[in-house]
């Protein structure tokens, strides 16, 4: 159990990174004046 806890963990670490890494390219995309 205490495995599987940190599976879940690491990999909801790794979606967090990889969903602000993919928001941040997209307000980098982004004009600055919208």
């Amino acid at each position: 159990m205490h495995r599987i806890y940190l599976a879940v963990k690491a990999s909801l670490s790794y979606s967090n990174t990889f969903l602000l890494i993919f928001l941040m390219k997209t307000f980098r995309g982004l004009p600055l004046n919208v």
